[in-house]
């Protein structure tokens, strides 16, 4: 979308791992009581970069709008191997992102589906 619309700006946000919020509760039973109950309250928090707070989560989609180092047709998530902290552009290690042919039959396979 980004290299068809040049002028508008198309950005792909990872919230990152943040607590309080819903996602958990679409889990299954035990993988919900792990995650609400022993992992976001207990282990996350004591390893340093692995969970922040819903404000945090939500800045990332604001920053992402306003600030200009974000750039369209990108998308960003927290560096490679942790779920908080600053957001880097996720081709430079997953670089399937950056081919167009994949990014092309994306667009075009999800077009099948919602036309």
């Amino acid at each position: 979308m980004a290299r068809k619309y040049p002028k508008l700006k198309f950005i792909v946000v990872s919230p990152g791992n943040t607590k309080g919020t819903q996602a958990p509760d679409s889990l299954p039973p035990a993988m919900q009581f792990m995650l609400k109950y022993l992992m976001m309250p207990i282990v996350f928090p004591l390893m340093r970069g692995m969970v922040h707070t819903l404000q945090v989560g939500a800045k990332r989609f604001v920053d992402a709008i306003s600030d200009e180092r974000y750039k369209s047709g990108v998308f960003y998530a927290s560096k490679e191997g942790k779920l908080s902290g600053d957001m880097v552009d996720q081709s430079t290690f997953f670089t399937d992102l950056k081919n167009t042919s994949f990014q092309d039959n994306a667009n075009e396979a999800i077009h099948h589906f919602i036309n």
